[in-house]
């Protein structure tokens, strides 16, 4: 992390890969708790290709990002659009890009002004996990692919991008769904979680007489039924209490699972608790 250069507000956030090669080069409005991205983020394979090149507007992904093969060539170009002003007190089901272009590996194009066959690759490019047609943009018509490694196979049909149905099938069984994805979240929303948090913790007084406050920043996995385990405490602001913290949370219940191909599935949350005095 560096500090903003002269006549910017934006922190400088560099990755590296274990070899020393540059992983992400990109800006952020704050570096604490957690980055909020803006402006150009630039990603590089290990092998020190361009991976993709994005723009952020307020942490989130608008105008044309493009992609790239491990061999630096083009892969796709997709359009995110502008970032909605709209405040969710949920977790929003992300909004897909609209495909201008995708090519092949050796630069033969596949989709050409919004219009051909896709084809979605595995992050390490070894295997395709789905492909369908594209119609100005969007997904169309049917497509099928692959899910956990292989594990999953499914079919969905479009129109104009949006889903209408879908089934998925793996060793447990068959799913339908209308929505693939769905993240993990607490009833009723966050809003809901702060009033639980209100009326549940209690200011340990040794902290209350120290004068000591601040965020306690709280990782944890929400299971298949909603309950919560493996809480760990990724920020800290004192023993007792990150112990309070830690204790309200594993008593929280109304936790809706998280919702993968039409079954609910284990995910990894993150939550502030944050401790504050009244003056």
């Amino acid at each position: 992390m560096r500090e903003p250069e002269a006549g910017s507000k934006l922190y400088i956030v560099l990755e590296y890969y274990t070899s020393g090669q540059k992983r992400r080069l990109t800006r952020s409005t704050k570096i604490d708790p957690v980055l909020s991205l803006e402006g150009q983020c630039v990603e590089y394979y290990a092998n020190g290709n361009m991976k993709s090149s994005s723009n952020y507007i307020n942490n989130k992904l608008t105008g044309d990002m493009y992609k790239y093969f491990p061999n630096g060539k083009i892969y796709t170009v997709e359009d995110y659009g502008q970032p909605d002003s709209v405040v969710y007190d949920q977790p929003p089901i992300l909004k897909a890009p609209l495909v201008k272009s995708c090519m092949d590996s050796t630069g033969k194009v596949l989709v050409n002004d919004g219009n051909g066959r896709y084809v979605v690759y595995s992050e390490d490019f070894k295997r395709v996990d789905e492909e369908g047609n594209i119609k100005s943009g969007q997904r169309d018509g049917e497509w099928k692919g692959t899910g956990e490694n292989g594990k999953l196979q499914f079919t969905e049909m479009y129109d104009n991008g949006k889903l209408l149905n879908g089934i998925a099938t793996d060793s447990a069984g068959t799913y339908n769904y209308k929505i693939r994805a769905t993240n993990a979240q607490y009833k009723n929303g966050l809003t809901a979680f702060g009033r639980y948090l209100g009326t549940r913790i209690t200011y340990p007084i040794s902290d209350r007489e120290a004068g000591i406050q601040g965020m306690v920043l709280l990782s944890f996995i929400i299971n298949k039924n909603g309950t919560v385990q493996n809480i760990k405490v990724v920020r800290k602001v004192s023993p007792s209490i990150d112990a309070e913290a830690v204790r309200v949370l594993a008593n929280s219940k109304d936790w809706l699972p998280a919702v993968y191909f039409g079954r609910p599935v284990r995910s990894q949350f993150t939550v502030p608790v944050t401790f504050t005095l009244s003056r």
